[in-house]
């Protein structure tokens, strides 16, 4: 091997020695080479070496492993495209659009990059076929670990969310509640049905419980009793407003006549399995409650 010489660049490169230097065109410039005179001040053993050749391979595996950091882009020496990239990452990470875009771009520059800054070219023994096999690799590890991650958060947000449907349906009772409560201060008598509440509640929606699969009708019963209020012997066992069975898988909402509203948890699949639930009840306010609770088992079936 010999070295040549480009005279616009000022690099030095090795050739064949059979090989005129005028055949080989400068990587970076494109000119021809020339050969080397030997002179006094420049003997083969000083002439400069070639730069080394990156790897393509290493270029490929940052780019998959560290991406979206910049780095792969910080060995190629491209180092504006690593920093437009860091940057991107730490104040975009959160967003959507921006990782899936610098992604593409990932795998763009994996396909097209053969060289580094400098302009000399990879040492590229893998060829095109093992990057895409890289690629897809690193797309299924990718896919592979979304699906995890989903598998894992949805039961979650499924919990999360009727949660949050439990806790608007306890709003919702309490706010009915507090109509049924004024209106027997109004009136001084239990209303007999839903709609009489109306004027005392600020929304329409208020009668309905998020988990209800049913908007047609309201999802809460209305309990009256014989005697008002102010003469129960214990209001705070006994229920005036009472949840839809169905609307939730283990319980029930009831508001009591005190004004307290509870989450109850209930197993059964009729109203009057709720008795065991209210076992300190006055006999007269028990006797009218399971009235009510009958006509609606009946109105079910």
């Amino acid at each position: 091997m010999k070295k040549v010489f480009c005279q616009n660049c000022k690099q030095y490169y090795e050739a064949e020695d059979n090989i005129q230097a005028a055949s080989y065109n400068c990587p970076q410039c494109n000119i021809p080479l020339s050969e080397i005179p030997l002179t006094p001040s420049l003997t083969p053993t000083s002439i400069p070496a070639s730069p080394a050749a990156k790897s393509r391979l290493a270029y490929c595996i940052l780019a998959i492993l560290f991406g979206h950091l910049g780095i792969h882009n910080f060995y190629s020496g491209h180092y504006m495209r690593g920093v437009v990239k860091l940057l991107l990452f730490l104040l975009l990470c959160w967003t959507i659009i921006v990782p899936l875009g610098v992604s593409i771009w990932i795998i763009v520059e994996m396909l097209t990059v053969t060289a580094d800054k400098r302009g000399v070219p990879f040492d590229d023994k893998v060829g095109n076929g093992i990057v895409i096999l890289i690629i897809a690799i690193g797309l299924f590890c990718l896919l592979f670990i979304a699906s995890i991650l989903a598998a894992m958060l949805l039961p979650a947000l499924s919990t999360s969310k009727e949660k949050a449907r439990a806790i608007s349906c306890v709003a919702n009772v309490k706010q009915i509640s507090i109509g049924y409560l004024m209106y027997t201060d109004d009136y001084e008598a239990a209303p007999t049905e839903m709609p009489l509440l109306t004027p005392y509640v600020c929304d329409s929606a208020t009668f309905h419980c998020p988990s209800s699969a049913d908007a047609s009708q309201p999802s809460y019963y209305l309990v009256t009793y014989p005697i008002p209020i102010e003469k129960m012997s214990d209001p705070s066992t006994v229920p005036i407003i009472i949840e839809r069975i169905g609307n939730h898988k283990k319980h029930i909402t009831v508001a009591f006549a005190d004004g307290h509203v509870e989450t109850v948890f209930n197993d059964c699949n009729n109203y009057t399995g709720l008795l065991r639930l209210l076992p300190n009840m006055d006999s007269r306010e028990l006797a009218a409650l399971v009235k009510q609770l009958e006509q609606w088992d009946a109105d079910r079936n």
